[in-house]
């Protein structure tokens, strides 16, 4: 795993000492119970007392009702972030503005300089 902030999971940052103050802890200590169908709505709804503690010296994240939140300006890796969905979302737009683009040429058989779509060009033009 690599040393840097950036590709460590916020397990690990949570337990860094010198990144505690990049989290925050969200409190959850309400269960809702009996679900009413017709009104949509729990029906009982309980406070519960906080389970936080069951975090503390894990080596891996235990789900509990509170849990620190990550709240820095530190940035994450890739992954982390959701970049290959991300990468995926634009190549799709892309690749179907360059199939409505040859459509669009091939009806017209040569007459491209009179169309209203710009051509598609990466970054380096």
């Amino acid at each position: 795993m690599s040393r840097t902030d950036v590709h460590r999971p916020f397990w690990v940052q949570e337990r860094d000492p010198h990144l505690r103050r990049e989290f925050r802890v969200d409190h959850n200590h309400w269960q809702f119970e009996h679900w009413d169908p017709e009104r949509r709505q729990y029906l009982v709804k309980r406070s519960i007392p906080c389970d936080l503690h069951k975090r503390e010296g894990k080596t891996r994240k235990v789900w509990t009702r509170c849990a620190p939140t990550f709240t820095g300006t530190r940035g994450c890796c890739g992954l982390c972030a959701d970049q290959p969905r991300r990468k995926r979302r634009r190549r799709q737009e892309r690749h179907g503005w360059r199939h409505l683009r040859t459509e669009l040429l091939a009806a017209r058989r040569g007459g491209h300089h009179d169309l209203d779509v710009p051509p598609i060009r990466g970054k380096a033009w």
